[in-house]
């Protein structure tokens, strides 16, 4: 039997230290699916399609995130920060509508303007400052919202909040 643990909401730099280490994993999913895909392709006759490529990536990226979330509510980023997504009414991990929701959202308010952003200051220097305004984006989402309830905006539209999780003093694990 799991310790009784102590919960409050996440803290902004908890939760971005492990976006990184997510990071790191999901770098490693799409990197795997290129790896089998563009052999595929190239054997079954096709042409190497990037959006193919693109959708296979943020499929896998999906099925990380929300096989992880509806199955204790942790990633393994998450799970290393002693991190935790529940539900916002009740202690029980989110559904899979829920953790979808909260996927596509993070993944539009947070990833890619950080992407969009970054790849157009890149080839248009001349109005490198106006796109690296893109780079707030993710910004507000994560820091300005979180300052009253400590929920993003994307916790907030699927009903879920981040919660860091402490072992109870006496435990094998404080």
């Amino acid at each position: 039997m799991s310790a009784p643990s102590i919960a409050r909401p996440a803290a902004l730099w908890r939760r971005l230290a492990a976006s990184a280490y997510d990071g790191l994993l999901v770098l490693a999913i799409c990197m795997s699916i290129t790896v089998v895909a563009i052999p595929t392709q190239a054997f079954v006759g096709g042409s190497n399609d990037r959006a193919v490529l693109q959708v296979l990536m943020v499929l896998g990226s999906w099925l990380y995130f929300t096989r992880s979330w509806t199955l204790g509510g942790q990633t393994l980023g998450m799970r290393a920060w002693h991190l935790r997504l529940r539900r916002a009414d009740s202690d029980a991990a989110p559904s899979l509508t829920l953790a979808s929701a909260r996927f596509f959202l993070m993944l539009l308010l947070c990833i890619l303007p950080l992407v969009v952003g970054g790849l157009a200051a890149i080839e248009d220097r001349s109005n490198a400052p106006a796109w690296l305004l893109l780079w707030l984006l993710p910004a507000f989402s994560m820091g300005l919202a979180t300052i009253g309830s400590r929920r993003a905006l994307h916790d907030l539209a699927s009903a879920s909040e981040m919660i860091a999780e402490r072992p109870a003093a006496g435990s094998a694990d404080a």
